[in-house]
């Protein structure tokens, strides 16, 4: 429960800051929550992933020839492995932002990208996969 808690608490704040926090932000306002919860989504997330691979290991025994060699083994694979490159972005955004605040005389650039809606997808389709193996 600990895993699928946090999991979706994960999905929660980040569809929080892309369609909700993001649009109503265009004065840039609000912008004081964002560092705010990025240092509560770290944990989160990391606590997702570490919940998420000792149910693996404790669901496969041990074998992990059972990842390779069952489809069920392939969906959790699947499902893990779409949550691994949101992570990786957060924590590479927390290194980003560390760098802004050292360099304050430079004005961060503003730009429209799709890599939010991308990780979003990808984090969306990890917990679909795990809730659809976990039935």
């Amino acid at each position: 429960y600990f895993h699928f808690l946090s999991a979706v608490l994960w999905w929660s704040i980040t569809f929080f800051v892309i369609f909700i926090l993001s649009p109503i932000n265009k004065s840039g306002s609000l912008s004081i929550l964002l560092p705010q919860i990025h240092k509560f989504i770290i944990p989160i997330s990391t606590i997702t992933l570490i919940t998420g691979f000792l149910l693996l290991i404790i669901n496969i025994g041990g074998d992990f020839s059972t990842i390779w060699t069952s489809s069920w083994g392939n969906m959790i694979f699947l499902g893990g492995s779409f949550s691994i490159p949101v992570y990786i972005i957060i924590l590479i955004r927390k290194i980003r932002n560390i760098n802004l605040k050292l360099n304050r005389n430079k004005k961060p650039i503003k730009s429209k990208t799709i890599l939010p809606y991308i990780l979003f997808s990808l984090l969306s389709i990890s917990i679909g996969t795990m809730i659809f193996i976990a039935n």
